[in-house]
């Protein structure tokens, strides 16, 4: 039984590989409808992250010293919040399918971030930010499965690679772009944390404008309706995508927020103006290795690329852990931000190749569930680490997840060569 198991894995694997490769990437393949709302979807994506990262660069400093919140309780905020964008992030994939719609909960998605901003500017407390930020990232998990989705329905499988590399670029600009100009309002205006949460609204304004242009075709949904996380889906999910989800838990330990980030540069010597720094350099650093790397995992084994991602990882946590100077925490941001290039589309790449295309919305619609419920843990291990021992025992602790996760990656990669070894000598 588990010769056939591997066999029909290896074959589910292959088809995938060859689909992707297949007609690669020719010129011209896109309408000027289809590149419209590409571009569309893909402004909206640098208004959200803009209308983010002005807030986001500068929170963590706000709600510890204008609003007192320990390092722990900012761990359980960062680490509630981004759970529920992962589990809504589920709800809406599978509620978009079944309404056969994309644009309402991109419209809604925009709608929601832009409402939580003066609630970010009105905070006096826990629990008022913790609304806040809860609306923040829920809007985010409203509108990113549909905003997905609707890439694909809107652009060819030969332009997948480009239409999301697009988004992407435009996202993580508009990251850097936000907090470039929440640092000029801190230098020019000082500590005007409101007038920053307010002005967030103004990108987020433009889109939901944006999204009033969105088109949508019947011809992109399957007539049949399906429903995900079926028992019988579940069943059919092969022993190596659990193998490679217990890999994710433990590396979702080690992924605590940006937070911890900037809370270790002020710690450091960054001025409140330089804080946005943080999210800049690793931005820019994600977006030069995105797209080198994932032609890497187009041409060579995903896996081996993952490997090599979660490698730096490890030493990006050890390193900023025994960092003081501000000039190493530059060089230990690039790390993360080329450790996230490497890794993302690396980790959705394989799921993909593990899972046959009949149930490989439930397969990423659990990857989903298991991330926000690891995120949440590995957010409130690392402000409880740093409240008792400090921000260096945090990243120690980053570290130690990431190496074993590292060794629970090479030890799949091991497995899957012995099996595939073992079947093709039968």
């Amino acid at each position: 039984m588990s010769h056939v198991l591997r066999k029909e894995e290896m074959k589910h694997t292959a088809l995938f590989k060859n689909q992707r490769n297949r007609k690669h990437m020719t010129e011209n393949i896109l309408t000027k409808q289809q590149r419209k709302a590409l571009w569309i979807i893909s402004l909206m994506s640098f208004c959200w992250s803009t209308s983010s990262l002005m807030v986001f660069s500068i929170l963590p400093t706000y709600m510890s010293e204008k609003l007192g919140i320990t390092h722990t309780g900012i761990g359980w905020i960062e680490g509630l919040a981004v759970a529920a964008a992962f589990v809504t992030k589920v709800l809406s994939g599978i509620g978009s399918d079944l309404i056969k719609k994309r644009s309402p909960f991109i419209l809604w998605g925009s709608i929601f971030s832009v409402l939580s901003k003066p609630i970010f500017a009105l905070s006096s407390g826990l629990f008022t930010i913790f609304l806040a930020r809860f609306i923040d990232r829920l809007s985010k998990g409203v509108r990113s499965a549909p905003t997905d989705a609707y890439i694909a329905d809107v652009s060819s499988q030969a332009y997948y690679g480009r239409a999301y590399g697009l988004r992407q670029c435009l996202y993580t600009g508009g990251a850097a772009f936000g907090a470039l100009i929440a640092m000029l309002i801190l230098s020019f205006q000082g500590e005007h944390y409101k007038m920053i949460f307010f002005l967030a609204m103004i990108p987020g304004c433009f889109s939901v404008v944006l999204a009033l242009f969105l088109k949508e075709k019947k011809k992109f949904f399957n007539s049949k309706k399906t429903f995900l996380l079926r028992k019988s889906h579940i069943q059919q999910l092969p022993f190596s995508y659990w193998f490679f989800l217990v890999f994710v838990s433990i590396l979702m330990l080690a992924r605590f927020s940006e937070a911890f980030l900037i809370l270790k540069a002020k710690e450091i010597g960054f001025s409140l103006p330089m804080l946005p720094l943080v999210i800049i350099v690793m931005d820019l650093a994600h977006a030069f290795v995105t797209i080198p790397a994932g032609r890497l995992v187009d041409k060579c084994s995903a896996k081996w690329v993952l490997l090599f991602g979660v490698g730096v990882f490890a030493f990006t946590h050890y390193y900023i852990s025994t960092i003081d100077k501000i000039n190493q925490m530059f060089i230990g941001l690039v790390f993360v931000g080329v450790h996230m290039g490497i890794t993302q589309g690396a980790i959705k790449t394989i799921i993909a190749e593990k899972t046959p295309k009949s149930i490989r919305g439930s397969a990423f619609a659990i990857f989903h569930l298991v991330c926000g419920f690891f995120v949440l843990m590995g957010n409130a291990i690392a402000g409880a680490l740093s409240d008792v021992w400090g921000l260096a025992f945090t990243f120690k602790g980053g570290y130690t997840f990431t190496l074993l996760a590292f060794l629970v990656l090479f030890s799949l990669i091991c497995w899957e060569k012995i099996s595939s070894t073992s079947s093709v000598s039968l």
